[in-house]
């Protein structure tokens, strides 16, 4: 199941990101001080980061700022190659909390992936229910990995708010992450 998430919430990001016009790349996006640009760098980085751990390299080295679009799906899609490799969901990773199952990895890397890709799709004035199964599983596993989630270094946490009744998973994800819905 999670690959399958993960899957659909790279495909999802990626037509987000190819929507991207050059100058919307200073616009700001729903983490404060932080612009377009910066989120792209950001989920460009998460796909490389946690591309490396899953394979047990090291960290890249390389500079995410200012990647083109296309840098997205490129990297997304090494990051799906990664996970899906034989034994990858099932072997141990180290992490800043030690080491964790890759599938609690592929876990972290879908919620950083569901949540930055309704950032960017309430930035661009996009539907924000993008990946509405897979925004289901994250709200599911949220509550019980918030700790984790913060101790991961999810970029862009504040407090929870409020989320109107009846607000779609995803909407709730960004509520409990600190976003206003």
């Amino acid at each position: 199941m999670v690959l399958d998430d993960l899957r659909q919430v790279i495909d999802a990001d990626r037509r987000l990101v190819e929507a991207i016009l050059p100058w919307r790349l200073n616009d700001r996006t729903p983490c404060a001080g932080w612009d377009v640009q910066a989120l792209l760098d950001h989920l460009v980085s998460v796909n490389c980061v946690y591309g490396a751990l899953i394979r047990g390299d090291p960290p890249p080295r390389h500079d995410p700022r200012h990647v083109p679009r296309t840098g997205f799906g490129y990297t997304g899609g090494d990051l799906l190659e990664a996970f899906s490799a034989p034994g990858a969901l099932q072997r141990g990773v180290a992490t800043p909390l030690g080491e964790l199952p890759g599938s609690v990895l592929a876990q972290h890397v879908v919620n950083e992936l569901v949540v930055h890709g309704w950032d960017l799709a309430r930035t661009l004035g996009q539907p924000t229910d993008l990946v509405p199964e897979v925004a289901s599983h994250v709200l599911a596993t949220l509550t019980e990995w918030k700790p984790i989630f913060r101790h991961l270094g999810e970029a862009c946490q504040g407090d929870e708010q409020p989320a109107p009744h009846g607000a779609a998973a995803l909407d709730r994800v960004a509520a409990i992450l600190g976003r206003t819905v």
